[in-house]
C-alpha cells in the first residue's frame, strides 16, 4: 500500500508540474507576444514621428530604419494598398496589394492594427503593427513586423528552465514520496494493527496490541484514540464470545445425547461424540444421514416430519437392543433444515417395563394370599366353626403377604435412597452372625452350612448388609438339594472386601443369569412352586449393593450350583496422604 502511495504521490505531483508547467509557458508566451506588440506599437510611434518631423530625406529611407531587416520589417503602403516601401528593397516590385491585409485594414480605419501570420514573402512568420502616418506630401500606412521567431526565443530559454525544474523537482518528490506515504500510512497502519491485535485468537499465535503512537494530526490522534477504546471493548466481546463458543462446543461434544445436523440438502452437517459413537459418522462427512442410519422406520418418520415442518419424538431399537430416544426439530437458522438429537434410554425403557411387571406382579402376588384369606374366611362363616387347619393357612398368607409387603417397603426405601446409620462396620462379624441365624433352616434341610471369613471394614448401615448377607445365603439354603453345602466367604483383595456365598445346588440357566436380579423374576413356574418366597430378595440384594458402590456378579452351572460375589470398597479410617 505504501508503494500505491508513493506512486500516486509522484504521479499527481507530476501531472501537477506538467500543468502548471504548460499553463505557465501559455501566460509567458501570451506576455511574451503582448510585450512584443507593444515594443512594436513603440518602434511603429517612433518611425512614424521621424517621418512627421522630417528627420529622414524621404520617407521611404524609413523602410530602411532596421538594424535587423530579417527580424524587423518596414513597410510603407499607400492607402489603395500598394507598397510602396520595404525593409526588404528585393521584394517590392513582387509584393502584391496589401489592401486586404487585417492589420492594413484596420490601420485605415483610423487605429493601430495588428495580426499574426506567416509572410509569403520571406516565408517567416511575423507580428504585424499598421497606422496611419502622415507624412507631410500625403498619407500613408507605416507597418512594422517583427519576426515571432524573435519573439520566441525567449519562450524556448523558459521551456528549458521549466523542464530542467521539472525534472529536478521530480526527482526530489521521488525521494521524499516514501517518507510521505510512510507518514499517511501510518495512522491506517496503527488501526489495523488494533483491530487485528483485538480480533486475534488467544491461542499461541497471538499478538499483543501494539501501543498508541500519536501522529502530528489532532484529528488523526483523536481517531486513534476512539478506535484503541473501541478495539479493547472488541477484544473483550470476542473473548467472551469466543469463551462462550468454546464452553457451548464442549458441552455439546460431551453430553450424553447425539446430536447431528441436517443442511438444507439433507446431507450431515454437524455431529458431536455421542452421534459418532452412535452410528459411526467420520468427522467433516458430507454424505446423507441414510448412509450411516439404516433403519426404515428412523428414515420414513424423519421425512415425514420435515415434510410437515413439525417436531417429531420417537424410539429406535437396534439390532443389539439398545433403544435409542430420537428427536427432530425443523429449522430454517444459518442454512441448517434440521437437529436431531438422539439419547440412550435403554435403561429408562427397561426400568419402565421393569415397574409395570412389578405392579403387575405385586398385584398376583398379594392377590394370591387375599384370595385364600377371603375363602377360608368365607368358609368358616358359613359352616359357624373355627377349624385350625384353616386358621393355619390364613396366618401362613397373612403372614406372607406381610413379609412381601414388608419387601416392597424396603425396595421403596432404598430407591428413594433414603438416610441410613452408616458407620464403620466388619463384614466377618456381620456375616457370622447372619449364618447363626439360618442354622437352623439349614439344619432342617440336611444342609451344611459354614463361613470362611476374614476381617474386612467397610462403611456402610449394619442392618441393611445383614440383610444382603441373609438374603444371599438364605436363596442358597433354598434352592439347594437335600444334603448340600453352602459357604459364606469373605476376603481383601485391591481395597476391596470381597464376599461370596457359593452353593453346590441346583444352579441357574444361561438365559436366566442376567434376570435374577429383577424383581418377582422366579426360574421356571415349578421351582417357584415349590419354594415359597416373595421374589423381592435377590432385588433387593442389588439395591444394597448399588447404594454401597459394590459391584456385584453371578456365576451359576445347572446341576453344580452358584456363587454370587460382592466387592465392597475397603473403608481406611486414616488414609496416608
Amino acid at each position: 500500500m505504501k508503494k500505491s502511495i508513493a506512486r500516486k504521490i509522484f504521479a499527481v505531483t507530476a501531472f501537477a508540474l506538467l500543468i502548471f508547467t504548460a499553463a505557465m509557458l501559455i501566460v509567458t508566451d501570451s506576455m511574451n507576444k503582448e510585450a512584443a506588440r507593444k515594443n512594436a506599437v513603440n518602434l511603429l510611434k517612433t518611425v512614424g514621428a521621424a517621418i512627421k518631423s522630417g528627420a529622414l530625406d524621404d520617407y521611404k529611407d524609413a523602410a530602411r530604419y532596421s538594424d535587423d531587416g530579417e527580424n524587423i520589417r518596414i513597410t510603407i503602403i499607400a492607402l489603395d494598398g500598394t507598397v510602396l516601401a520595404d525593409t526588404l528593397p528585393y521584394a517590392v516590385g513582387s509584393l502584391e496589394n496589401h489592401a486586404d491585409r487585417k492589420e492594413v485594414k484596420e490601420a485605415l480605419s483610423g487605429g493601430v492594427g495588428s495580426d499574426v501570420r506567416r509572410s509569403d514573402s520571406s516565408g517567416s512568420s511575423y507580428l504585424y503593427v499598421a497606422e496611419l502616418t502622415d507624412t507631410g506630401t500625403e498619407t500613408v500606412v507605416l507597418r512594422i513586423a517583427v519576426g515571432v521567431r524573435e519573439i520566441n526565443s525567449y519562450i524556448f530559454g523558459i521551456i528549458a528552465a521549466a523542464a530542467l525544474i521539472l525534472v529536478l523537482v521530480l526527482i526530489a518528490v521521488g525521494f521524499i514520496s516514501k517518507p510521505i506515504a510512510d507518514g499517511l500510512i501510518k495512522p491506517f497502519a496503527l488501526i489495523r494493527e488494533r483491530l487485528d491485535a483485538a480480533a486475534a485468537d488467544d491461542g499461541a499465535d497471538k499478538r499483543n496490541a501494539p501501543p498508541i503512537t500519536l501522529t502530528n494530526y489532532d484529528e488523526v490522534n483523536a481517531a486513534l484514540i476512539d478506535i484503541d477504546e473501541i478495539s479493547e471493548k472488541m477484544k473483550s466481546g470476542i473473548k467472551r464470545s469466543r469463551d462462550d463458543k468454546r464452553k457451548l462446543d464442549f458441552i455439546i461434544e460431551n453430553i450424553n445425547q447425539g446430536v447431528i445436523t441436517l443442511s438444507k440438502d439433507g446431507l450431515i452437517g454437524l455431529r458431536n461424540k455421542t452421534a459418532a459413537e452412535f452410528w459411526g459418522i467420520p468427522e467433516g462427512t458430507k454424505e446423507p444421514l441414510c448412509a450411516y442410519i439404516r433403519d426404515k422406520n428412523f428414515n420414513k418418520k424423519l421425512e415425514e416430519a420435515a415434510a410437515r415442518g413439525e417436531a417429531a419424538r420417537f424410539d429406535m431399537t437396534e439390532a443389539s437392543g439398545r433403544v435409542l430416544e430420537i428427536r427432530f426439530r425443523p429449522t430454517a437458522e444459518s442454512g441448517i433444515s434440521g437437529i436431531i438429537t438422539a439419547a440412550d434410554v435403554t435403561d429408562a425403557r427397561k426400568l419402565s417395563a421393569e415397574k409395570q411387571e412389578f405392579f403387575e406382579s405385586a398385584s398376583h402376588e398379594l392377590n394370591t394370599p387375599l384370595s385364600s384369606i377371603l375363602g377360608y374366611g368365607e368358609t368358616m362363616l358359613a359352616d359357624g366353626k373355627f377349624k385350625r387347619e384353616f386358621l393355619e393357612i390364613i396366618n401362613k398368607e397373612a403372614t406372607r403377604m406381610k413379609i412381601l409387603i414388608s419387601d416392597m417397603l424396603k425396595i421403596s426405601e432404598l430407591e428413594r435412597n433414603a438416610a441410613t446409620d452408616d458407620a464403620e462396620i466388619d463384614i466377618k462379624d456381620i456375616a457370622e452372625r447372619a449364618a447363626r441365624s439360618l442354622m437352623p433352616k439349614a439344619a432342617a434341610k440336611n444342609i451344611t452350612l459354614k463361613t470362611s471369613l476374614c476381617t474386612g471394614m467397610i462403611y456402610a448401615d449394619e442392618e441393611k448388609i445383614t440383610e444382603l448377607i441373609s438374603n444371599l445365603a438364605d436363596n442358597a439354603i433354598k434352592y439347594n438339594n437335600e444334603g448340600g453345602a453352602v459357604e459364606i466367604a469373605s476376603k481383601k483383595t485391591d481395597k476391596k472386601v470381597v464376599l461370596t456365598v457359593k452353593d453346590n445346588g441346583i444352579g441357574i440357566p444361561q438365559e436366566y443369569i442376567p434376570r435374577v436380579f429383577e424383581r418377582f423374576f422366579r426360574v421356571g413356574k415349578g421351582r417357584a412352586k415349590r419354594e415359597s418366597g416373595t421374589g423381592l430378595g435377590l432385588a433387593i440384594v442389588k439395591h444394597i449393593a448399588n447404594r454401597y458402590n459394590a459391584a456385584l456378579s453371578i456365576e451359576s452351572t445347572v446341576g453344580y450350583g452358584t456363587t454370587v460375589t460382592v466387592a465392597f470398597p475397603e473403608y481406611i479410617k486414616n488414609p496416608p496422604e
